[in-house]
C-alpha cells in the first residue's frame, strides 16, 4: 500500500480538538445523564461519574511537546468510545474484492473527533432538555482480520505477532479456550467486522439493515456469509453493569496529550502509542530493534473481540452458598468486630473474586461492605493503591492478590516493576453485554435456560497497538501467572486470577501441578484436571490473610468462551488507500 499524506493541523485546531476530547473519559453513555440544579452534568461511563467540563471554556491546557494521534483520522471507538445503548457487530466474508472496494470508497466511518462532538451535543441536549432528550446518533467503525487484508491484496505485515499469524482460533490453547466455539469464529473465514452503535435497538437495526444491503453484493451468500451479534446495555438500574452484576468499564487509561487533561484521581495515564499505532508507547515505534510498521498503520489500532457466555444463575447460587461462610474469609483485621448477613457475605465473596463491589466501589477502600455512594465519586473510586499502613510493600489483607482487577490492572508495584511496564500493558475496553435478563424461573432454580435464545454474556472488545503487550500480557502474563503481582525480590506464588484466567478471592488450588482456572472467563491453559465424570469442582483454600486460613471452597466455572478474532482498525486515510482512492 502506498503511503498517503495526512493533513496536519495548526495549534489552534489541535486545541479545539483537545477541548472536544476533554469530556471523553467523563461522558460515554448518553442514556445516563442527569442534570442538577447547578447546571452541572453527571454522566455514567459504565461506572465513571463526574461533573462535565465547561465545553465553551477559553482556557486550554498546553499543547504536548510530542506528536499525538490525529483525532479526525482515528476511528471513533478506539480511544473515545461510542456512546451507546445498542451495538451490533456485522461479521462477513468478502467474495468480490472489487465490489467491496467500490462500496468502501463511499463508506465513511465515525472518527474520534466526531465522537467527541457527538458527546458534546448529547451533553448540551441533556443540559437544556432534561434526561428525556433524544439524541438519535448512529456511529460506525470498520476493522479487518488478517485474512481480510490478504484477500483485499494488502499482504504486508503490520508486525504484530498474533494478528499477522491469525486467526485467533490458532491461539485457543494459549488462551485456555477448550470449549466449543461459535461456528462464526471456528470456521476461521471472517474478513471484516463493522460496528454499529446507537442509542436504541430500533435505530441500530435501521442502520444495520442499510449496511447489510450495501455490502451484500460483495459477499457470495448474504444468508450464510453475513452474521450479526447484538449487544445491548442492560436496562434500568443495571445500566453499565455486566450480567454478573458488576459495574464495568470503570478504570480506563487516559492518553497523554489527548485525554489526560481531565484524568481523574488514580487514573492510569499512558503514552498514546500504547493504544494507537505510530506514536510514543507503540513498541514498534519506540524500540529500534523491532521492525518498523508500514506507514499506513499509523493512527490504526488492533481490536480483540471475544464472545463470552455467562452462567448467571449458577454464579449467583455459588455466591450465596459461600456467603454463609463469610467469617472464614473476612479480612483478619475485622475478625470478631463485624457481623454480616448471608447476603452481605455473598457480596463480599464476589467482591474478593473481582476486586470491586458490584457498585464499582474498590474493595481495597471498603473491605467489608459495599459503598455505592463512593462508587459514584470520581475522586474516590480510582484513587487508591494496595498498600496498608504498617505493612511493608503490597498487601493482600484487604484485596487478594488474585482478584481480577488487581491481576489485570496492577497498581503501585515499585520498585519491583517499573510504572512504564504497567502502562505499556494498558488496553481500552469497549465491550457490551448480550442476551436477555435472567428470568424468575432461572433465578428460582439457580440454573440457566439452555435455549440458544436465552444465552447471555459479554461481547468483549479491547484496543491496543500490540496484542502481546496488551491483551495477551494481561490474560496470560498477569492473570495466568501464579507469581504476579510481583511483591518482592523473592518470587511468591499467589495463584492465578480469580476472574480472568483462574479462580476466586485470594484462593489457591490444592493441586500443585495443574492449578485449574478461572470461574469467570474460561478454561485452563494447563492440562485439564477435571475428572472423567465431567465434574467441574475442585478444592480451593482461602488466603492466609483471611480470618480462617484453612477454609476450603469448592471452585466452579461460570464463563464459556465462544470464540473471537483479532482485527486491525485502520485510520480513515488508510481506508481510502485500501479502497483504491
Amino acid at each position: 500500500m502506498v503511503a498517503m499524506k495526512v493533513a496536519r493541523f495548526t495549534d489552534q485546531q489541535i486545541h479545539q480538538m483537545r477541548r472536544a476530547i476533554i469530556p471523553r473519559p467523563l461522558v460515554a453513555d448518553e442514556l445516563s445523564i442527569s442534570i442538577s440544579s447547578s447546571r452541572s452534568c453527571k454522566v455514567n461511563n459504565q461506572g465513571t461519574t463526574a461533573t462535565a467540563p465547561n465545553i465553551g471554556a477559553t482556557v486550554l491546557p498546553p499543547l504536548p511537546s510530542y506528536e499525538v494521534p490525529i483525532s479526525t483520522n482515528v476511528q471513533g471507538d478506539v480511544y473515545t468510545g461510542f456512546p451507546k445503548g445498542a451495538e451490533d457487530f456485522i461479521f462477513f466474508t468478502i467474495a468480490d474484492a472489487n465490489a467491496f472496494k467500490l462500496w468502501l470508497r463511499d463508506y465513511r466511518p465515525t472518527h474520534s473527533f466526531e465522537v467527541c462532538e457527538n458527546l458534546s451535543m448529547i451533553y448540551e441536549k441533556k443540559l437544556h432538555s432534561g434526561a428525556k432528550a433524544q439524541c438519535n446518533i448512529v456511529q460506525t467503525q470498520i476493522a479487518f482480520s488478517r485474512l481480510g487484508l490478504d484477500f483485499l491484496g494488502e499482504t504486508e505485515e503490520i508486525h504484530d505477532l498474533y494478528f499477522d499469524r491469525g486467526p485467533m482460533f490458532h491461539d485457543r490453547k494459549l488462551m485456555g479456550d477448550q470449549s466449543a466455539w461459535d461456528p462464526l469464529f471456528s470456521r476461521t473465514n471472517v474478513h471484516v467486522v463493522i460496528l454499529v452503535a446507537a442509542k436504541c435497538e430500533a435505530t441500530c437495526k435501521i442502520a444495520v439493515d442499510e449496511l447489510v444491503a450495501q455490502i451484500s453484493p460483495s459477499v457470495k451468500n448474504p444468508e450464510t456469509d453475513i452474521s450479526i451479534l447484538h449487544g445491548r446495555v442492560r436496562p434500568g438500574p443495571h445500566k453499565g453493569h455486566e450480567h454478573f452484576g458488576f459495574m464495568d468499564g470503570i478504570s480506563q487509561p487516559a492518553l497523554r496529550g489527548l485525554t489526560d487533561t481531565c484524568a481523574i484521581p488514580g487514573q492510569l495515564t499512558v503514552d498514546p502509542g500504547v493504544i494507537v499505532m505510530g506514536y510514543n508507547g507503540d513498541p514498534n515505534h519506540d524500540d529500534p530493534h523491532l521492525p518498523k510498521r508500514p506507514d499506513w498503520t499509523k493512527d490504526g489500532s488492533i481490536m480483540v473481540f471475544r464472545k463470552l457466555q455467562q452462567d448467571v444463575p449458577e454464579f449467583d447460587t455459588y455466591l450465596k452458598r459461600n456467603g454463609r461462610n463469610w467469617r472464614e474469609y473476612l479480612p483478619k483485621e475485622y475478625a470478631g468486630k463485624v457481623t454480616l448477613t448471608d447476603d452481605e457475605g455473598a457480596a463480599l465473596f464476589g467482591a474478593r473474586m473481582i476486586g470491586r463491589w458490584k457498585s464499582g466501589a474498590p474493595l481495597q477502600n471498603f473491605p467489608v461492605r459495599d459503598n455505592p455512594r463512593a462508587a459514584l465519586d470520581k475522586a474516590v473510586n480510582n484513587d487508591f493503591d494496595y498498600s496498608i499502613e504498617g505493612e511493608r510493600g503490597p498487601s493482600d489483607i484487604r484485596c487478594p492478590f488474585t482478584a481480577h482487577t488487581r491481576k489485570t490492572a496492577p497498581r503501585q508495584l515499585d520498585p519491583y516493576l517499573q510504572r512504564k511496564y504497567i502502562e505499556a500493558a494498558a488496553i481500552i475496553r469497549s465491550g457490551i453485554p448480550f442476551g436477555p435478563e435472567v428470568t424468575e424461573n432461572e433465578r428460582r432454580y439457580g440454573k440457566s435456560d439452555p435455549s440458544p435464545s436465552m444465552e447471555r454474556g459479554l461481547l468483549f472488545v479491547c484496543y491496543q497497538s500490540c496484542i502481546a503487550t496488551g491483551f495477551m500480557l494481561q490474560t496470560d502474563g498477569f492473570a495466568g501467572n501464579h507469581y504476579f503481582p510481583i511483591t518482592g525480590l523473592k518470587p511468591v506464588k499467589h495463584g492465578q486470577s480469580s476472574s480472568l484466567s483462574r479462580f476466586p478471592s485470594g484462593v489457591e488450588l490444592n493441586n500443585p501441578v495443574h492449578p485449574g482456572q478461572d470461574p469467570i472467563l474460561g478454561w485452563p491453559s494447563q492440562p485439564d484436571p477435571i475428572p472423567d465424570n465431567g465434574s467441574r469442582d475442585c478444592t480451593i483454600k482461602m488466603s492466609a490473610n483471611a480470618a480462617n486460613s484453612v477454609a476450603n471452597v469448592t471452585q466452579e466455572f461460570f464463563v464459556t468462551s465462544r470464540g473471537g478474532e483479532y482485527f486491525f482498525v485502520p485510520s480513515l486515510s488508510a481506508l481510502k488507500q485500501l479502497a483504491g482512492n
